[in-house]
C-alpha cells in the first residue's frame, strides 16, 4: 500500500507534457545557466534554488536522465544539496523544486534524495525551510520523515532545532503578509515536536512493561 501511494505521489510530479510557450521558457532557463559556462552539476544547483514554474520541469528532466545531481553539494564553505537550495528559494505556493526532489525522478530511480543531509555547520534541510517560513515545504518534510530535534553545530543557528528557529524567524518577521504564514510553520513543528515525544514516550512505556514481563 505504502508502495502504491509513493509511486502516486511520485507521478503526480514526474516532467509533464509541456506546451510550445513552457518548452520554450524551459530552454531559455537553461541556455542562461549554460551560457555561464557552468557544468552540469552547478547549473542543476541553480534550477533547484529557482522558485518557479519553469525551473521545476527543466530540473526534473535532468534528474530523469541524470539521478545522482540529487546527491551533489555546492562548494565550501557550506557544502549545501540541491534539497536544501530548494528548500532556502521556495516560498509559499511555489514549492515545485522541494516536492521534485522529494518524490519525482530520484526516485523513480529507485532512492530518494539525502533528507537528513547535514551542510558544513550540521543544518538540514528541514532547518533551512523553518528559516524560510513556507508552511508547504515544512509539510511536505515532516511527511518524508525529517527530523525534527536535530540541532546545528556551528554558525548562527548553532544549538537550535528547527522549531527554535521557525519561532525566533516568526518573531522577526515584519512583513504583515508573511506572518501567518510564519505562525503555520511554527504549530507545524510544535505539532511534530510534541508528537515525537509522545511517540517516544509510549515507545519507552512499552519497553518497560516487554521488561518487566520478561524479568518474571
Amino acid at each position: 500500500e505504502e508502495a502504491v501511494e509513493e509511486e502516486e505521489e511520485a507521478e503526480g510530479v514526474a516532467a509533464p507534457a509541456a506546451t510550445a510557450e513552457e518548452e520554450a521558457a524551459e530552454a531559455e532557463v537553461l541556455q542562461g545557466l549554460e551560457a555561464k559556462g557552468r557544468p552540469l552539476p552547478d547549473l542543476f544547483l541553480s534550477l533547484a534554488s529557482r522558485a518557479d514554474r519553469h525551473g521545476t520541469p527543466a530540473m526534473l528532466r535532468l534528474l530523469a536522465s541524470h539521478p545522482h545531481l540529487a546527491l551533489y553539494r555546492s562548494p565550501p564553505p557550506r557544502r549545501q544539496t540541491p534539497l536544501h537550495m530548494a528548500c532556502g528559494a521556495a516560498v509559499s505556493g511555489a514549492a515545485g523544486s522541494v516536492r521534485a526532489l522529494l518524490y519525482g525522478a530520484a526516485r523513480l530511480h529507485g532512492w530518494a534524495p539525502p533528507l537528513e543531509s547535514l551542510d558544513s555547520q550540521g543544518v538540514s534541510p528541514l532547518m533551512v525551510a523553518a528559516m524560510g517560513g513556507s508552511a508547504e515545504v515544512v509539510q511536505l518534510l515532516l511527511q518524508a520523515g525529517a527530523n525534527v530535534s536535530h540541532r546545528a553545530v556551528s554558525g548562527k543557528l548553532a544549538r537550535r532545532d528547527a522549531f527554535d528557529i521557525a519561532v525566533r524567524s516568526a518573531r522577526l518577521e515584519r512583513r504583515a503578509l508573511w506572518m501567518a504564514e510564519r505562525a503555520r510553520v511554527v504549530q507545524l513543528l510544535r505539532d511534530a515536536v510534541e508528537w515525537r515525544a509522545a511517540e517516544a514516550a509510549l515507545l519507552e512505556e512499552e519497553e518497560e512493561v516487554l521488561g518487566g514481563g520478561v524479568a518474571m
